[in-house]
């Protein structure tokens, strides 16, 4: 027993053109085989491959003969991608097998048909001779007691209205997966009465509906002997397919990459004084000329090094087929993965600078000496300030990157007036945003300056 066919499209021309109306359409639609044959405006689809006229092999059903001549049952065959198969029977085809519903298979293709004037009607060809005749005794009975113009009266027949759709929609409710659809002339029910027109002319038969099989094995006909080059979706040839996929694979062990490194850039920080050569205190620099310092502080971008692992592939020759029967003039050239080298990858981060600090303190040892020392000679002397913040404070810093990614920045604060003499530690601390690879920073420098004190001392003479 064939699997039950699940879509059954019924196209014909009204009482097989005896009354040269088109008649109407009617599609079982129970598990969607039917779906992805033909488009939303009812063309076939163009993953649909045209198999032309094919021949039913080993058909003993079917014997019908003109003189010494047999009439080979056939049909028009088409194969999606995915290994549908729709079978379009010829009319003495179609009579053979509704003669024959349970050899030929066509009462497990069409399901359980009742008699057209049955009200439990599962799937019938309405609109033509030959789909009444379809594997079903009460149907032929109907048709020798009945006329034409009562198969139309039938209750079964109205029953179909009850599912009606627009022809023009027909094909688009086939597609969407509705079940037991009935139209009538419409845009989709019209291309495809042109469909099989077409077919027809090709074949010089008359056809009146297509049946549609899941699998090429479910069909009359069977598959063909290239089923995988036409329809490669088609599950056993994409389970064989793997299967080959998987025999050929070269596996190669991936090299064990290193890991990815950053380095940062290296930091250059600066703050001096700049002149004059000896500053004064204020109270001894008659210009009030005091000190000079300059502050900078300069970032080389931060290198990031990472690896990724790349296939090298090659060619080599192989057998399509069984290697026992491999020649050399059937041997194919195919690309194969030879081994994995690691590639490394190098980016350069600017490091932006976005604050700098700058102070001047005077030592501790300073402090002590001027009130330790310094107070011995002139009374009274103490420290009057001994810190000042420079940057920012009495200048601020300007910077930038580069295009080379080099971020630095600078400030000159010039006459800074010291009240106190001694030695003053300078103090510099830029911050940085950080990289897309490493976080902000903080960054110190130091310099120092002294400032001179002029003392006078009053000595006695001989």
């Amino acid at each position: 027993m064939k699997p039950a066919i699940s879509k059954l499209i019924s196209v014909s021309f009204a009482v097989m053109m005896i009354l040269a109306v088109v008649g109407p359409v009617q599609a079982d639609t129970s598990t969607g085989n039917a779906s992805g044959i033909f488009d939303n405006d009812g063309n076939l689809l163009p993953g649909v491959t045209d198999l032309g006229e094919q021949a039913i092999p080993n058909a003993d059903w079917m014997n019908i003969s003109i003189g010494s001549i047999d009439i080979v049952p056939t049909g028009h065959e088409y194969v999606s991608a995915d290994g549908k198969t729709v079978f379009v029977p010829s009319t003495s085809t179609l009579i053979a097998m509704a003669t024959n519903p349970d050899a030929s298979g066509l009462s497990d293709t069409v399901g359980q048909l009742s008699g057209v004037d049955s009200t439990s009607v599962d799937a019938i060809l309405v609109g033509s001779i030959v789909g009444t005749l379809s594997g079903n005794e009460s149907a032929k009975a109907l048709l020798d007691s009945k006329s034409i113009t009562s198969l139309f009266m039938s209750s079964s027949f109205s029953d179909l209205y009850k599912n009606y759709v627009s022809g023009n929609l027909f094909a688009d409710t086939v597609n969407s997966g509705d079940t037991d659809v009935f139209s009538l002339l419409g845009k989709d029910t019209w291309q495809i009465f042109l469909n099989l027109i077409k077919t027809d002319i090709k074949d010089k038969q008359i056809s009146s509906l297509y049946l549609a099989y899941a699998s090429c094995s479910d069909s009359p006909t069977g598959c063909a002997n290239n089923i995988c080059k036409l329809a490669p979706q088609e599950a056993s040839c994409a389970a064989a397919a793997a299967a080959a996929d998987a025999a050929d694979t070269v596996y190669v062990t991936a090299p064990s990459c290193p890991a990815a490194t950053v380095t940062r850039g290296t930091v250059f920080l600066n703050i001096n004084k700049i002149a004059p050569n000896y500053p004064l205190v204020v109270g001894q620099d008659p210009n009030k000329r005091g000190a000079d310092v300059f502050v900078s502080a300069s970032i080389q971008p931060t290198v990031y090094t990472y690896y990724t692992q790349v296939p090298v592939y090659g060619t080599s020759k192989v057998c399509p087929g069984d290697k026992g029967s491999c020649k050399a003039s059937t041997m194919i050239t195919i690309t194969t993965l030879i081994r994995m080298d690691c590639i490394s990858h190098t980016v350069y981060y600017k490091e932006p600078i976005i604050g700098v600090k700058a102070t001047a303190s005077l030592t501790q040892t300073s402090q002590d000496w001027i009130t330790n020392g310094l107070s011995a000679y002139y009374y009274g002397a103490y420290v009057k300030k001994s810190g000042f913040a420079l940057v920012p404070g009495l200048a601020n810093a300007t910077g930038s990157c580069n295009g080379s990614k080099v971020c630095s920045a600078s400030a000159t604060i010039n006459r800074i007036q010291f009240q106190d003499p001694g030695y003053y530690g300078l103090s510099l601390s830029v911050t940085t945003s950080g990289t897309p690879v490493t976080a902000g920073r903080t960054l110190t420098g130091a310099g120092s300056l002294s400032v001179a004190f002029i003392s006078v001392r009053l000595t006695s003479g001989n």
